[in-house]
């Protein structure tokens, strides 16, 4: 699990109000979730794509997900909505 404890330590460092968030979601996996997880960040790891990828990566979600709450708020609309969709 030190690659998961390594992802969360660097997020929290880049994201304080995270760590509450990110803890209580933690134990909230069961092992073989945590296995997984750990696993896809080795395989990250290893393609390339390292622990500060993967933080600023969920940093930049974040922001762009409040941006887009925000928006959404101040217009009571989507702002990235397709108008003429098929059923």
């Amino acid at each position: 699990m030190q690659h998961i404890q390594s992802l969360i330590n660097k997020i929290t460092d880049n994201n304080p109000l995270q760590t509450s968030f990110l803890k209580k979601i933690f134990t909230l996996l069961t092992e073989e979730e945590k296995n997984e997880f750990d696993n896809y960040i080795k395989y990250c790891c290893s393609s390339g794509k390292g622990i500060d990828f993967l933080s600023q990566s969920y940093n930049q979600l974040l922001k762009d997900i409040l941006k887009e709450q925000l928006y959404f708020k101040r217009n009571n609309k989507y702002r990235y909505i397709i108008a003429n969709f098929q059923k």
